[in-house]
């Protein structure tokens, strides 16, 4: 036991010393970043609100690059790119990647280029050197979550017994930074380049591969082809909702069938190496399901990334067709080139396409009446408010009959706010207050009609559009909802109101 003992601390010493030798960068990347959330957060909450917003959720992405451009440098005359790969940061810093499917895109795009990076290019080596990475981020999350549960328990620990008042939601922020921005990379570092598996085998790859995955395929081909027969036989086009299936059906082929390339022997073998073949036909119906969408309402943000998933699938299913040992390296750089250009290149972005596709697109009667009908959820960004200037903060409680609370009442058409004897203290009609937010927006009604995205408009102004300012009360709400045509089903609803 003593023994066993020594030889794990000698393997973990090791291997902390070969990671602080080997990838120095990415470790003062990590503390850099977890430095700056601990800091920002702490002593310049509005400074960050402003400033760096959601950035730190690009840390993942900018560590995985860097990452990525160590492996690829390694023992080469290009060894200077790894120095200066620190650039990447302000550069995703400007590409503004925010919390939607340019972040997931990223995401995927920084799994992808450190496969690339290992410089695995046989065939074999593709889907194990992928899933090595995804298992060391899994590892890395929940050894990095336990890691701030034990933080929080030292700290509940320490609180109770020593009789102390500790602010939490400082701690939570130095907890969060530590963990998840320094103990979350050092470990996947450790597992990521420790051992590299050659292929699949495993018993949890067959398991999965066998019994999970291949069943479910053949479900959403049975689904798709009896669909097909039936749109024959009608002579009709193919339902948009179509496209899911059709994808969901393709990408787990390709998953098994590039997966089980490394099995000794074929596997399925009357069907997977004819793969390519038989997904024509839904290749097919995909194609035609997308192109009917795109051409009926031109392309909008989600039909461009459909466009671009049905592009990439025909890649790769076609490459499928012929042999070459290093096909899916090949195919994992296509595969980030077309989806990074059209998501981080401005103008031929998605949202920049959008934006001239539907500009150009004449708007028919019933697109109006769809746009109109379209029901807005907007919700308060704001995190902090500065109450300084206020004598009371109230919060208040939704529909409570009781007396003895502040509360207050909104239906589609007024809201009305009590106190806690039961006096009405506010009231307003829902059509006028909402027309009173665009007002303090700046722009006119009209123009706030024709705005696509009013949640993105409305978040760089939550200081105006969330606020009423009243003689006795400043109201701050949570939510506002309400169809484009500013008529129907508008509701606001309160969290607290500020009494001056």
């Amino acid at each position: 036991m003593k023994n066993w003992f020594s030889n794990k601390y000698q393997e973990a010493k090791q291997s902390f010393q070969r990671i602080f030798k080997s990838y120095l960068l990415e470790l003062i990347t990590s503390i850099a970043f977890a430095l700056s959330f601990i800091i920002t957060n702490i002593f310049f909450e509005k400074w960050q609100e402003t400033y760096i917003d959601n950035f730190y959720f690009c840390f993942p992405i900018c560590f995985g690059i860097i990452y990525s451009i160590n492996l690829f440098t390694q023992n080469t005359k290009q060894r200077y790119l790894y120095y200066i790969s620190f650039l990447i940061i302000p550069l995703i810093y400007l590409l503004k990647i925010d919390m939607s499917e340019r972040m997931f895109i990223a995401l995927i795009t920084t799994i992808l280029l450190i496969y690339i990076a290992k410089k695995r290019k046989e065939n074999i080596y593709f889907v194990s050197t992928i899933i090595q990475s995804l298992t060391s981020i899994a590892i890395s999350i929940i050894l990095a979550s336990i890691c701030i549960g034990l933080l929080y328990s030292i700290l509940e620990s320490i609180k109770y017994i020593f009789e102390i008042e500790l602010v939490h939601r400082t701690f939570e922020k130095i907890f969060f930074g530590f963990s998840y921005m320094v103990v979350f990379p050092i470990i996947f570092l450790i597992f990521d380049t420790k051992t590299e598996r050659k292929i699949l085998g495993d018993k949890l790859d067959t398991i999965l591969i066998k019994y999970i995955l291949t069943p479910a395929f053949y479900i959403f081909g049975i689904i798709l082809y009896v669909y097909f027969a039936k749109i024959l036989i009608s002579f009709s086009l193919p339902q948009g909702v179509v496209s899911a299936t059709a994808i969901g059906f393709l990408m787990l082929g390709l998953v098994i069938k590039t997966a089980t390339d490394s099995y000794e022997k074929p596997f399925q073998k009357w069907f997977f190496p004819y793969f390519s073949y038989y997904s024509i036909p839904a290749l097919i119906m995909l194609w035609i399901a997308t192109m009917v969408r795109v051409l009926e309402y031109g392309l909008t943000i989600p039909r461009v990334y459909l466009l671009l998933s049905v592009i990439i699938l025909t890649i790769w299913i076609i490459a499928l067709l012929f042999k070459h040992s290093k096909k899916y390296y090949i195919l994992s750089i296509i595969t980030i080139i077309i989806i990074s250009s059209f998501t981080f290149i401005p103008y031929i972005d998605a949202k920049s396409i959008e934006k001239y596709s539907q500009a150009s697109r004449p708007i028919s009667e019933k697109d109006k009446l769809e746009e109109a009908a379209t029901i807005n959820y907007l919700s308060n960004p704001m995190i902090s408010f500065d109450i300084s200037n206020y004598k009371q903060l109230i919060n208040l409680i939704y529909n409570n009959s009781e007396d003895k609370d502040w509360h207050y009442s909104s239906d589609e058409k007024k809201i009305k706010i009590y106190n806690d004897k039961g006096d009405n203290v506010f009231k307003a009609d829902n059509k006028v207050l909402l027309q009173e937010q665009i007002q303090r927006l700046g722009i006119s009604i009209e123009k706030f009609k024709q705005i696509k995205d009013k949640e993105d408009y409305v978040k760089k102004n939550p200081n105006k559009f969330f606020i009423k300012d009243t003689p006795t009360m400043t109201i701050v709400f949570s939510n506002i909802n309400f169809k484009n045509n500013l008529k129907d089903e508008i509701s606001f609803h309160v969290d607290y109101i500020l009494i001056k």
